[in-house]
């Protein structure tokens, strides 16, 4: 097992079974670019983040199911690249990941921090799909919700949760009545079993999940390798 700094491990040495798709280390994500420091697509976490992810997975095998990470440890420098992007006249993503906002004030509504829980290595966003099915390239459609709001969704062959990863809208909220009772029965499976291997929601993001039971709160900043 290779371990890195200050108890920091590849998830892959911990279990390999578990898909990664780093989106900011690719050109898939808000940015419409690597992240600063995501210079891999490469899983890293806390080893008790990531032991305990071992035990999601294996219950979820049993289920039929796999988990997929979107994303993990963040270096620091990743979550400033969003505050300088927040800042400027970019908005070449609007559609995919923010259609009814300005970006200004996505901050506000809180979908970005100054601070950011995945600079501590114990916070993960990450979705499950069938053992039988595989990662594709993403496709694009338009989705009608319940509101009368148009978002995209950007299909990556994972399970339907409603909305893709990052869409920053009310509709990917944890308790959202404007998608689908089968993307809420979805948002369920992977709910029940995070929390009950131990892992913490916020409200505003169905995929965002951090280890309740932290031993650290310093923030990192080295980058993904």
């Amino acid at each position: 097992m290779e371990f890195l700094t200050n108890n920091f491990v590849y998830l892959s040495e911990i279990e390999p079974s578990i898909l990664q798709n780093l989106r900011y280390a690719s050109s898939d994500n808000l940015i419409g670019h690597n992240l600063r420091g995501y210079n891999a697509n490469k899983v890293i976490l806390k080893e008790k983040a990531a032991l305990r992810l071992k035990d999601v997975q294996k219950y979820l095998l049993g289920k039929g199911y796999t988990l997929v990470i979107y994303d993990a440890y963040r270096p620091q420098r990743a979550v400033q690249h969003f505050v300088e992007w927040s800042q400027n006249n970019d908005i070449s993503t609007k559609n995919y990941y923010y259609p009814t906002l300005d970006k200004k004030i996505l901050f506000a509504k809180g979908y970005i921090s100054l601070k950011s829980d995945h600079c501590k290595g114990y916070t993960v966003d990450l979705t499950i799909m069938p053992i039988q099915s595989s990662l594709k390239k993403i496709s694009v459609s338009e989705r009608l919700l319940k509101n009368g709001d148009k978002i995209s969704f950007l299909d990556d062959g994972t399970l339907d949760m409603g909305t893709s990863f990052d869409c920053f809208h009310e509709a990917s909220h944890h308790n959202s009545d404007l998608i689908s009772e089968a993307s809420k029965d979805n948002r369920k499976i992977l709910e029940d079993t995070m929390r009950k291997f131990g892992f913490s929601t916020i409200d505003v993001e169905w995929w965002h999940y951090t280890l309740s039971d932290i031993d650290s709160t310093e923030d990192y900043d080295f980058p993904i390798e």
